[in-house]
C-alpha cells in the first residue's frame, strides 16, 4: 500500500484546524466581548457530559437490542432511525445548554458574551473530539 501524501496532508490540516478554531474562538470572545475563559470550560463540560455520558452510551444500547436489528432493512427505517438519532442529539444538546444557562451561570452573569462563550466551548469539546476521530483514523 502506497502512503498518499497529499491525503495525509489534509487529514493533518483538518485535524490542526478543529483543534486550534474553537481556541482562537474562545481567545477572540475573550477580547472582544470581555467573556470570561470559565465559559468556554463549562461548555465543554457540559458537551462531554451531556452527548459523551449520557446519549452516545444510550444509542450504543439501542443499536445493539434485537428488536432494532432485526427491524427490516428499507429505506423507510433507515430514515426513521436517522430521524431518531438526530432529534436526540438536538434534544441532549441544546437541554444541556439550557440547564448550564439556567443552573450554572448566575443570573447577574447571563448576557449575551457569557452565552456565546458557553456555546463556543460546547462547539469546541465538540470539533475537538471530531480532530481526534480523524487522527485516529489516519493512525
Amino acid at each position: 500500500m502506497q502512503l498518499r501524501w497529499g491525503l495525509l496532508g489534509c487529514f493533518g490540516l483538518a485535524v490542526l484546524l478543529e483543534w486550534v478554531a474553537p481556541v482562537v474562538l474562545g481567545m477572540f470572545l475573550a477580547w472582544r466581548q470581555r467573556a470570561s475563559w470559565r465559559w468556554w470550560f463549562w461548555g465543554a463540560g457540559v458537551f462531554v457530559m451531556f452527548q459523551g455520558l449520557l446519549r452516545v452510551p444510550l444509542v450504543l444500547f439501542l443499536q445493539t437490542r434485537p428488536s432494532v436489528q432485526a427491524a427490516p432493512k428499507e429505506p423507510l427505517w433507515l430514515w426513521l432511525w436517522i430521524a431518531a438519532v438526530a432529534f436526540s442529539a438536538g434534544l441532549v444538546e441544546e437541554g444541556g445548554r439550557w440547564l448550564a444557562m439556567r443552573w450554572v451561570v448566575p443570573q447577574q452573569k447571563r448576557s449575551f458574551s457569557t452565552a456565546m462563550m458557553l456555546g463556543a466551548g460546547h462547539g469546541g469539546a465538540e470539533s475537538i473530539g471530531v480532530g481526534l476521530l480523524v487522527l485516529s483514523s489516519v493512525l
